[in-house]
């Protein structure tokens, strides 16, 4: 008896849910503000979660529903307690798009309040990422030769980099490991990395910020003798 009460009062609360639609001061931009959390960063991250058509499916089931709703929504941002879609152009917004997107956002929590609106990447541990290089390098160091050391960025750049730049629609493969100086017993002293950036990375204009300020202190963790990651155009 006590788990059907219970059962009923956990309906009733998805059913009083409160989603409130309104225009905001950018234009082509518009505000879905909900009496439940959407997303919570991270720490570290920004409070915002932007999501394309492209990254939508894998990450968030929320915007993959919005966007199927209207092909003229260019991108969905998700805050604390919002959704905001961005419009590819200046639509009439209250005639068409507002009540599809209302639509969905309620039938989304109709069932469960508690349900996830983003999808937070698997990121492998330290120790997932080390176990891995020891595999490669069977006791030995990734500097040892070339062919480990392409070897093991190749593996880092698996395991670590790309789940992380896909959270963004982002992604890079490698395109070269140079060794610009080596020690006396031949094993690389100094070693440059060239990437192609892929997807939102290519063209951003944040994309020397990510190379050195991510995809370099990455690499370096592991293979300390890396000193430069350059972008292959």
């Amino acid at each position: 008896m006590l788990s059907s009460v219970t059962f009923s009062l956990s309906s009733v609360l998805a059913r009083c849910i409160t989603v409130k639609a309104t225009e905001t001061p950018v234009p082509r931009f518009y505000r879905y503000v909900l009496s439940v959390p959407v997303y919570s960063p991270p720490e570290g991250q920004t409070p915002f979660k932007e999501f394309s058509r492209k990254n939508a499916d894998s990450l968030s089931p929320l915007a993959a529903d919005i966007f199927k709703s209207d092909d003229r929504i260019q991108s969905v941002l998700m805050g604390s307690n919002n959704v905001v879609v961005r419009l590819d152009k200046e639509e009439s917004w209250k005639d068409g798009i507002e009540p599809k997107v209302m639509k969905v956002i309620k039938d989304f929590y109709k069932d469960d309040e508690s349900r996830q609106a983003v999808t937070i990447p698997h990121a492998p541990t330290v120790l997932d990422v080390e176990e891995a290089l020891e595999k490669i390098c069977q006791g030995r160091a990734p500097n040892s030769n070339d062919d480990l050391l392409t070897s093991c960025v190749l593996e880092i750049l698996e395991l670590v980099i790309r789940p992380v730049l896909a959270a963004d629609g982002g992604n890079c493969d490698l395109a070269s490991v140079n060794v610009l100086s080596r020690n006396d017993d031949g094993s690389a002293k100094e070693v440059s990395v060239y990437v192609y950036l892929l997807g939102a990375c290519k063209g951003c204009s944040q994309s020397t910020a990510t190379l050195q300020g991510f995809v370099l202190q990455v690499l370096k963790k592991f293979i300390p003798e890396i000193t430069a990651v350059e972008q292959m155009e």
